[in-house]
């Protein structure tokens, strides 16, 4: 498996006696976007509203893509868009919330990161933008980190530890699936990413629903 391609390359056999490719993992996203929607649905705070509804998305898509996978890179060209769009919300969430002008260096580094994480996107395979992303994301963290909620900020060790978690059983899933599917063909491996995925945006997106619960 040399080339990690979404969702194909991902490590839950595929089901060939239902309609769900990839049940376990499907059903686990499913969830994930069922807690996301109840943020989604009672948010008072309009950038935030963009900020979980860009969350729902990628976690339906997300779903969607294990139920049904679609030949080519259509699937994986999608999920990077909206990666796009969780990140930007998050900068407009945070911008808002600090009235405040951009530092030049900060906006050189991220146009930076947006440039290299498109030359990985398009040189190089899904194992190298994931990375991009992730940068991407973390970056407005630590440039805004006053401006996080409190239970976000008192965590955020715990957060990014999480982060290198998932990261570490994709790469794993790309070196060891073959081997781990012949010794358990039937165990969706997959399942630990999408598990620690939904701890990950459900806390993510608790600390900023907490904080904004009652304004506005």
């Amino acid at each position: 498996m040399n080339n990690f391609l979404f969702p194909f390359s991902t490590c839950e056999k595929i089901n060939k006696r239902g309609f769900i490719q990839q049940p376990y993992s499907a059903i686990i996203n499913g969830i994930s976007a069922i807690i996301i929607l109840f943020f989604l649905l009672h948010t008072k705070l309009g950038s935030l509203f963009y900020l979980f509804l860009s969350i729902f998305f990628f976690q339906i898509y997300h779903m969607f893509s294990h139920m049904l996978h679609i030949n080519g890179n259509i699937q994986t060209n999608t999920i990077h868009i909206i990666s796009y769009l969780v990140n930007f919300s998050l900068f407009y969430v945070l911008y808002e919330k600090s009235k405040q002008e951009l530092n030049i260096y900060f906006l050189f580094l991220y146009v930076s990161l947006i440039l290299l994480d498109l030359y990985a996107f398009f040189h190089l395979s899904t194992i190298y933008f994931i990375p991009t992303q992730v940068i991407l994301f973390t970056s407005l963290l630590f440039y805004y980190y006053q401006q996080l909620p409190s239970l976000l900020k008192n965590n955020l060790s715990i957060l990014l530890i999480n982060i290198l978690i998932i990261y570490g059983l994709v790469l794993n899933e790309k070196y060891n699936c073959k081997n781990m599917l012949e010794m358990f063909p039937n165990f969706p491996f997959h399942i630990f990413i999408e598990i620690f995925g939904l701890l990950f945006f459900s806390f993510f997106s608790f600390s900023f629903y907490q904080e904004n619960a009652y304004k506005e």
